[in-house]
């Protein structure tokens, strides 16, 4: 009898865990809306997953090469200007 009260707390246990993780992943908008709205810093959440990992790297990377492509195309742009200045 004693083990089927351990499992039934285990399952309820279970089963708490999961339902928290559920309502925190359903209402998480609605946090951040209220928090948003009341001025409070609203922190990015933090990825779960490989494939968003991933895909936070390759955005953030993304945009560093725009950014480092277009700093060098003004320099070059720079220079040229200064050459034609010279000439």
């Amino acid at each position: 009898m004693n083990k089927h009260f351990s499992d039934t707390r285990y399952y309820l246990s279970q089963a708490a865990s999961h339902l928290k993780r559920g309502l925190s992943e359903e209402l998480s908008p609605v946090v951040r809306r209220v928090r948003s709205r009341l001025g409070r810093e609203v922190p990015e959440p933090e990825p779960e997953t490989r494939a968003e990992k991933a895909r936070v790297v390759a955005e953030t990377t993304a945009a560093r090469v725009v950014e480092t492509a277009t700093g060098a195309k003004r320099r070059v742009d720079q220079r040229r200007g200064d050459d034609d200045a010279a000439a």
